[in-house]
Formats: structure tokens, sequence, C-alpha cells
């Protein structure tokens, strides 16, 4: 699962759309042109702001629910940001504090759920950005009334604040590996070796089957049940690490009841089945 991620106007369904295409894998479209509280919103962003919100959370659920699935898809934004704009909503006075704390109560609720799916992360998270007047002339070009920025109806302030903290939101996500493209260096729509230059960025992103930061790779079992952790060692990779785990289920004639892997914090963790029990490879610098 590729996720692409970004703030209106930066070009993700272009990118998702031709993504989709070149792997030939099923895309999941943001759930824009069928959403009859967009444009409601725009007009009167105080009484519409909330159900807007909850609209776009219970598609965005339902799309990581069917995504997992499958063995790859696309996504075109995802629930893992859709905190920001509601967020931000809740800032501008828009959402009011019941408005949001129930919105946050439903998020954990589902991404409760996701976490007990067979595929409980991306593989990559795709975050698209650019300059902030670049992405602004990409929404007036494309014309949508209701997004066109004027005197009186603050959409430059809000796009400025939502960039702001799309940066914030990428610097800390940690669901699973990443990387950051500045679209305005490209024109992928004209120029094919631009298109190959992504691409081949993209998949060669996804390619790392270990992606953790550090010269030495702690290995850690931890036991929620009995609320201990035990130090398993250093080893120089994170494949020795997996090495190990595998060699003590060979030597103890043990086999998992299935293997998971996902990533937060620059560790992987490994669920084997247990679901109270799990191996933790941590990426950590000896001198």
């Amino acid at each position: 699962m590729i996720v692409i991620a970004g703030m209106i106007g930066v070009g993700k369904t272009t990118y998702a759309e031709k993504l989709a295409e070149e792997l030939n894998v099923q895309l999941f479209k943001e759930p824009v042109d069928d959403n009859p509280f967009l444009p409601l919103y725009y007009m009167n962003p105080k009484k519409w702001a909330f159900s807007l919100q909850l609209f776009f959370l219970n598609k965005r659920f339902k799309q990581v629910k069917e995504s997992s699935k499958l063995k790859n898809a696309v996504l075109d934004r995802s629930i893992y940001e859709d905190e920001i704009f509601t967020r931000l909503n809740y800032d501008t006075g828009n959402i009011s504090k019941e408005e949001y704390d129930l919105y946050v109560d439903l998020l954990d609720n589902m991404m409760e759920e996701v976490n007990d799916l067979q595929k409980k992360a991306p593989d990559l998270l795709v975050y698209l950005t650019a300059p902030k007047e670049y992405i602004l002339n990409k929404i007036v070009n494309r014309g949508r009334e209701f997004e066109q920025p004027t005197e009186s109806n603050q959409l430059l302030e809000y796009y400025s604040s939502l960039l702001d903290m799309y940066e914030q939101w990428y610097t800390n996500y940690d669901k699973s590996r990443k990387m950051r493209i500045d679209v305005s260096n490209y024109d992928i729509i004209n120029n094919p070796a631009d298109w190959q230059e992504v691409y081949n960025l993209i998949t060669q992103r996804q390619k790392f089957e270990y992606d953790l930061v550090g010269n030495k790779f702690q290995l850690v079992y931890e036991d929620k049940l009995k609320d201990v952790d035990v130090d398993l060692g250093t080893f120089d990779t994170p494949e020795e690490c997996i090495q190990s785990v595998n060699q003590w289920w060979e030597d103890n004639n043990f086999k998992p009841t299935y293997m998971r892997m996902w990533y937060t914090n620059n560790s992987l963790v490994i669920d084997y089945g247990n679901h109270l029990g799990f191996y933790v490879i941590k990426g950590v610098n000896n001198e």
C-alpha cells in the first residue's frame, strides 16, 4: 500500500493516478467529486466543517480497510492525515471543542480497528509538497470556484496554515517509511523523463526491507502481559536480528501463527501472533 499525502492543490490525484497505472494496482481516490459537503463547507465553514470531516473520516476508514485486503494499492490521501484538517478547523473556530473531542474519539476507535488489520500501515507514505506560491497558483489554475482565495474568504490564511500543519505532521509521522517530493521540481504530465525519475524514486524507496537508522540494531522482546522487556542483544544489521529470532524459533520447534511488521519511532515491531508479546528491533548509535 502506497499513500500519496499532501495539502490541497499540490497534485496528489495526478501522482496517485499515474503511480497506480504504472504499478497496475487499484487506486482509491479521495472522495471529492461525490462529496456533498465540500462546496457547502467553503460557503459556510462554521456550519458545515464538522459534517465535512465526518464524511471524510468515514470514507477514509472504509478505504483503508478495503485497501488492506489487497496485495498492493495506491491511496490518494488517507486516514493517517485526516486529523490535520479537523484540527485546523478547530483552531480557527469552525468546529467546537465538543465536536473535536467527538471526532478524536471516533478516530481513535477506528485506528484501533486499523491496528488489527493484516496490513495496519502503508508500505510507504509519499508526501508531496512545494513552495506556497506554487501551490496557490495550482489551486487558482485548476479552477474550482469554491476553492478560490479572495480578500473576504480568508482562504489564503487557511492554505498557509494548512501547509505549516502538514510540515509538522510529516516530521512526526512514524507509521511507516516515508519520503518527501517537491513537486515544483517536476512536470510529470508533459515531461516523461520527470515522471520516470519520480517513479524510480518511489519504487526504490519502497524496496528497503528494513528501514531503520543506526550503526547498531538492538533486539528486544516485549511482553505486555507481564510488563517486561528482555534485551536479546545488539547486532550489526536488522537482518541479523531477524535471523536470531528465526533461529530461536527453529531451535525450539516454534511456528508463529503469522508474522506482521510495522515501523514506529525508528523501531521495527514484529508481531508473530501472540498479541501480547512482540519482538522489537531498534536502531541505535553505539560509539
